[in-house]
């Protein structure tokens, strides 16, 4: 999903597939990072509306009923339209950051500058995150807490363990 918001505080949790039925229902495709947290959400916003959620069943895929959004013409216009939350309504577990605090990230080993974090893969188990070096080089790895030594989100800095990481870290040659 490559959708962004003006405000900072708000994170893209999802991407409207297609109206669902004739009273306005919504297939929502979720981050599955948002999965556990998309039932426990009062409000969500579109185009910079705030939406209430009027109904919420979860499935393979997330289906919504939004206020306002009452029959399939309307419905029809969300199609393709990202979904944003606020960041507060979102609760987090230990060592679980937000995409957007990661993304961007600058990686070390140690205190050797590494890269910095480009892309997050959900692949089941783990999250696998993508950097890219300083040469050019793309780094793949799982994000497990026994690798990191620490994670500062407001200075965008992530400092892993060089022996554990060494260990999982794989070079992709396709980039």
């Amino acid at each position: 999903m490559s959708c962004s918001s003006s405000q900072s505080n708000m994170l893209n949790i999802a991407k409207v597939l297609k109206s669902q039925g004739l009273n306005g229902e919504l297939k929502l495709l979720v981050d599955k990072c948002y999965m556990d947290s998309i039932g426990k959400i009062d409000r969500v916003f579109v185009d910079d509306i705030c939406y209430l959620i009027k109904k919420c069943r979860v499935d393979k895929f997330v289906f919504v009923n939004l206020q306002g959004i009452d029959d399939r013409t309307a419905a029809d216009k969300m199609q393709n339209k990202c979904v944003f939350v606020d960041r507060q309504s979102v609760q987090l577990k230990d060592y679980e950051y937000f995409f957007d605090d990661i993304l961007g990230c600058s990686v070390y080993l140690d205190t050797l500058l590494l890269g910095v974090v480009m892309d997050i893969g959900q692949y089941g188990a783990a999250d696998v995150h993508v950097i890219k070096c300083s040469d050019g080089k793309i780094l793949r790895h799982p994000f497990l807490k026994k690798l990191i030594l620490s994670i500062d989100i407001k200075n965008k800095k992530i400092y892993y363990d060089r022996v554990e990481f060494l260990k999982v870290c794989v070079i992709d040659n396709e980039e």
